[in-house]
């Protein structure tokens, strides 16, 4: 409903084109007259351009005790302070994955937000999000159907061989569009599409293969958009430029990629994020961690305060009660970058607010002669409760 500043092909004379601004038009369809559209523009007050750095108010304790807050997607990838040439993984009732983005180039492709803390000096910051509406609700599809329990399901995704087979001509591929998805596929739902040998079946031969197939079919989704996104340029420069001992893979001819309806090298790593962060309940399973990993050929890192939930309650989004949730953190990271950015001599304002959350948490790590944190409000301070921000998963699941 407005129009930001760095779409230069949105400048309307009379408007700040270097900050934003509500789109008349837009008000107008959605008060349904332009008397009602004005009202709305009323309500909804002048577009905040300072960053997500702007004090409202507080938040009276009636409304915290009463209603809550729900989790959210953009409050969990605050909370994990990405770097550059990470992105984010959320898994949930609506799968989401997330990185900073360097450029404003919108498209039906993702959806590009400006990074809601940011200073008002600094280069204009975006975050690309790609998302996946069939998340949770297929996962507990095939758990009801073929395993009954979550545990079997994890097990079962961990013991099938990739791609439901051992062999590399007979792997069977599964497609789980169980409601309307994002562009393009918003016109699939109601839909299970299995492949087995090249063949369409109404079911694989090997019942066990299904939560496999689905987990893998759901990251290799999200591989796909990923590699649609980049090559907008919307994230910049490729992300792997490290050296590898492994062998350079095959190069394949831009015909041949066409004929297979890739728009992407597979094989080309230079695109990839250097680290997945991974939160949501999906994420304390082992081999879905592995998954992801092998997929964005990635090391994957989830934090430690979920790894820890997790053995108490492992399969549910929310946390075990006296553990944080990852938008409660987030909220939190961002209410003292703009607490301190109102005070003189903190330093905020030269760095972002990824590089001042770094820094404070180092600060803490070095004030305190790196003692260990605890993971939740009731548990004991021991090396087996986590004092890192994120552990890695794959290698040690493996």
């Amino acid at each position: 409903m407005w129009v930001h500043g760095a779409n230069v092909n949105t400048s309307v004379p009379g408007q700040p084109a270097a900050t934003g601004y509500w789109d008349e038009a837009v008000l107008d369809i959605v008060g349904g007259s332009r008397e009602e559209g004005r009202r709305v523009r009323g309500w909804l007050g002048d577009v905040d351009v300072s960053g997500g750095g702007r004090r409202s108010g507080n938040v009276s304790r009636y409304l915290v005790e009463r209603y809550g807050f729900e989790p959210d997607s953009l409050s969990s990838y605050l909370s994990l302070l990405p770097s550059s040439n990470d992105a984010v993984l959320s898994f949930g009732p609506m799968d989401t994955l997330m990185t900073p983005a360097q450029h404003y180039i919108p498209t039906r492709l993702y959806n590009l937000i400006p990074h809601p803390a940011q200073d008002a000096g600094e280069k204009r910051k975006y975050i690309a999000v790609l998302t996946s509406r069939n998340a949770d609700i297929p996962r507990a599809y095939v758990r009801d159907k073929y395993t009954k329990s979550w545990s079997a399901f994890d097990r079962l995704v961990a013991i099938v061989p990739p791609g439901g087979s051992i062999g590399l001509d007979d792997k069977l591929f599964s497609f789980f569009y169980l409601q309307s998805d994002t562009y393009p596929l918003s016109h699939l739902q109601n839909t299970a599409v299995r492949f087995e040998t090249g063949v369409r079946v109404p079911e694989f031969r090997d019942l066990r293969a299904n939560p496999r197939c689905l987990i893998e079919s759901q990251i290799l989704a999200f591989r796909v958009k990923w590699a649609r996104m980049f090559a907008t340029g919307v994230l910049g420069t490729p992300r792997k430029t490290t050296a590898s001992s492994s062998p350079a893979p095959p190069q394949i001819s831009t015909v041949a990629l066409s004929s297979l309806g890739l728009p992407f090298d597979p094989y080309d790593p230079t695109s990839l994020p250097s680290r997945v962060l991974a939160t949501g309940s999906a994420a304390n399973f082992p081999s879905v961690v592995n998954v992801v990993g092998d997929i964005f050929n990635a090391p994957v890192f989830v934090p430690t305060s979920q790894v820890e939930a997790a053995q108490i309650e492992p399969y549910r989004n929310a946390p075990a009660r006296g553990f944080p949730g990852r938008a409660a953190i987030g909220a939190a990271y961002v209410a003292r970058w703009v607490w301190a950015r109102d005070r003189e001599g903190m330093g905020v304002g030269l760095v972002g607010f990824e590089e001042e959350g770094r820094r404070v948490l180092s600060k803490r790590w070095v004030a305190t002669s790196g003692a260990l944190l605890r993971t939740n409000v009731n548990g004991a301070v021991t090396p087996s409760t986590a004092v890192s921000l994120e552990l890695v998963y794959p290698r040690v699941w493996a």
